[in-house]
């Protein structure tokens, strides 16, 4: 049933709808009245780091220590923002 179908969505879209930093996308709202259910985000403009590495590209070693940094101040307050804990998504 469609109800059955939407319980992954719906707990994801509640979890989603509580992060709020700047190192975190973040989430605007979902499709729920129809497949495919999608789950809408903040545009990034210079595309995710999968095209980066997809597309070849060679970050400088600032640049790459400045992406840790963000990915690791992300996931902390991820970690660190109670009553929600991480949910590792690929």
């Amino acid at each position: 049933c469609l109800c059955c179908a939407l319980c992954p969505y719906r707990t994801e879209m509640n979890v989603l709808q509580k992060v709020h930093h700047p190192h975190c996308v973040q989430f605007f709202g979902a499709v729920t009245k129809q497949k495919p259910f999608m789950i809408i985000t903040e545009f990034m403009g210079c595309g995710s780091m999968s095209d980066m590495f997809r597309g070849g590209e060679t970050p400088s070693l600032r640049r790459a220590v400045q992406l840790a940094l963000d990915c690791a101040r992300g996931i902390a307050y991820l970690h660190n923002h109670n009553p929600l804990s991480i949910i590792h998504r690929w």
